[in-house]
């Protein structure tokens, strides 16, 4: 079965926990953005059932000193109701934190991997101005996650690229976009925003869908 997007959230007043209750055995993607804080912010994310995440991307500068970084839980554990990140140095003084949950991908070591960063000063409004770089998926069906960030928070609305679906739109400087692959090509998220004189840090990643099970029921010989 073709995996599915299942819901989103995201901080409330740079705090750095996400109120959010997902369905055990189900996939999250945290997405992390702050300002320097305390040094270089890296991070570790924690839920109160004690579920597993693993760090993709540690917390990584852009030309302006915002960081950003990227984990995933494979299969969240039953009764959560928050997730946590815990930043080196005390929380940034600007964070953004969003908690993106999909169900059908797999729960073995599903991340592929995600394209550079593309940070882009006043890209404009036209259709697609706001890009990632590329990223090859190596294996598929996958999710293609698009992640743009407006890293002053000055709350764009986004339009999906051509290909995507918008899925969410966090706090006022998240836009999270997906599309599934079916074959292993070169990948690149693009978005349009109503908003082109700000800064975007875009990425694309890739997660492995789940193998579709069966049953077999008999068969016959002749």
């Amino acid at each position: 079965m073709p995996y599915a997007y299942v819901g989103s959230a995201a901080n409330a007043s740079n705090g750095n926990t996400v109120t959010y209750s997902p369905t055990a055995g189900n996939f999250l993607l945290i997405i992390s953005s702050t300002s320097s804080g305390g040094g270089s912010p890296t991070f570790t994310v924690a839920d109160n059932s004690g579920s597993t995440y693993t760090v993709d991307v540690a917390a990584t500068a852009d030309a302006n000193n915002q960081w950003n970084g990227f984990a995933h839980c494979a299969s969240v554990l039953s009764g959560v109701t928050t997730v946590t990140i815990t930043y080196n140095g005390g929380t940034p003084g600007s964070v953004y934190i969003g908690v993106v949950e999909y169900s059908g991908i797999s729960t073995s070591s599903p991340y592929q991997g995600i394209s550079a960063i593309n940070h882009q000063a006043s890209p404009g409004t036209g259709a697609n101005a706001v890009t990632s770089n590329a990223f090859s998926n190596t294996s598929q069906p996958a999710a293609i996650i698009g992640i743009s960030i407006d890293i002053f928070g000055n709350g764009p609305a986004w339009t999906a690229g051509t290909g995507y679906t918008l899925r969410a739109q966090l706090n006022s400087a998240i836009a999270v976009e997906d599309l599934r692959a079916t074959s292993n090509a070169s990948q690149t998220a693009t978005f349009t925003t109503t908003h082109g004189t700000t800064t975007f840090d875009t990425y694309v990643l890739a997660f492995t869908e789940a193998a579709s099970g069966g049953t077999l029921l008999g068969q016959i010989w002749t």
